[in-house]
């Protein structure tokens, strides 16, 4: 792998797959626990392209301008010491990385750039690949607007030599949100896509045990923050996990939320329980092959 060998950046087994499908796919989804190292990522594999296609304008997107920052500062924190990187970036004379609480940019002596934005200043510029950064945050009617159309990009080098280029890409890193946002609606059509056998798409969720078994994080870390957090919003921060319930349903999770107090599901009444438990039966008649099915509910 190109990061590996060229870098000499080394990568866990999940990181090579992910960089892989960042190299070879057009529309990308991480979802990742918080600390798994997804910017760390992202900001390596964002130097791999410029280096390997020259001219190659890179934006990185937030919905904040300093949220949008944050790739070009792990290039800045990690990766300019790095000898096989730092030959590559024009720094004529400057820092490697020009970087304030606003805006980043990196240049690299073959013309490519890696360039944050928030998603407010983005309007009229181009890109070859657009990173969102934390994803959710960025409203549908602005990502659709401004940051989609972008993508229609040709890089310069190739129009001069009219020879083809890449297909242009959209990468988009968080942790999980509300099932209620629209980015979830996103991610999930992305899956079906995949199922059907789109190679051009990746989506995957990751949570915090992946990142112990890769020994990006400590376990003992997340059982701290366990017992520092309310249940659902581990879930959501440290388990990839979508909560909540669908947009336009009957009883909204903000509601339901507040009244759970069961936690684990009970497959039969525990002994000497004095709960009253009522049963919803909504039977299925029909024999029709699109007919809804049986649907028993136990309210405790």
């Amino acid at each position: 792998m190109f990061i590996e060998e060229y870098f000499g950046v080394k990568l866990k087994d999940v990181q090579k797959v992910e960089a892989r499908m960042f190299g070879n796919c057009e529309t990308i989804y991480f979802v990742q626990s918080r600390g798994f190292g997804k910017t760390w990522l992202t900001a390596v594999c964002c130097l791999a392209m410029a280096v390997l296609y020259p001219g190659s304008l890179i934006a990185v997107i937030s919905g904040t301008a300093e949220q949008a920052t944050l790739v070009l500062k792990k290039i800045d924190d990690y990766f300019v010491r790095n000898p096989d990187i730092l030959r590559e970036i024009d720094a004529s004379g400057k820092n490697p990385v020009t970087l304030s609480r606003s805006k980043g940019i990196c240049r690299m002596k073959n013309g490519s750039k890696i360039e944050s934005y928030s998603i407010g200043t983005f309007r009229g510029n181009r890109a070859k690949i657009i990173v969102i950064d934390e994803a959710p945050e960025v409203k549908k009617e602005d990502l659709e607007a401004i940051a989609k159309p972008v993508r229609n990009t040709t890089r310069d080098n190739c129009v001069q030599l009219n020879i083809p280029d890449y297909a242009s890409k959209m990468i988009s890193i968080t942790s999980a949100c509300l099932k209620s946002n629209y980015f979830y609606e996103a991610f999930v059509d992305t899956l079906r896509n995949i199922a059907k056998g789109d190679t051009d798409c990746f989506a995957c969720a990751l949570d915090y045990r992946a990142a112990v078994r890769c020994g990006i994080s400590p376990m003992t870390f997340f059982e701290k923050e366990k017992k520092s957090m309310a249940d659902s919003k581990f879930q959501m921060e440290y388990g990839s996990i979508f909560i909540g319930a669908e947009s336009g349903t009957v009883f909204p999770y903000e509601l339901t939320e507040k009244c759970r107090v069961l936690k684990e599901v009970e497959i039969s009444m525990p002994l000497k329980s004095t709960a009253e438990y009522v049963m919803g039966v909504d039977l299925a008649t029909s024999s029709a092959k699109h007919a809804d099915n049986a649907v028993i509910v136990m309210i405790k």
